[in-house]
């Protein structure tokens, strides 16, 4: 799959993360500690959640709680808040 993260700043000192993210086809996954907003700064794009796939529009805000299987495509630009912040060894593909 095809994401980008064009910038990230763990703030380790808050327990937040901080990245803006262009998302042209991630895989879905999950995070076993972490939870995620997304901002959506575009119109355009889409989260699916679960099963289930949102549309997205400037302005729309996505909690994702740890456990819950995610993926963005299709362009989709948004800031991630992440607390804990991102780590590598928090995610976890999830097979269909």
């Amino acid at each position: 799959g095809e994401g980008e993260t064009v910038w990230e700043y763990p703030v380790q000192a808050t327990g937040l993360g901080i990245a803006l993210a262009e998302a042209r086809e991630a895989p879905l996954h999950q995070h076993t500690r972490t939870q995620e907003w997304y901002l959506a700064t575009h119109d355009g794009g889409g989260v699916t959640v679960q099963d289930r796939s949102y549309p997205l529009r400037r302005g729309d805000l996505l909690h994702l709680p740890p456990g819950r299987s995610h993926r963005a495509a299709g362009g989709a630009r948004f800031f991630v808040l992440s607390s804990p912040p991102f780590s590598l060894d928090d995610y976890r593909l999830v097979e269909l």
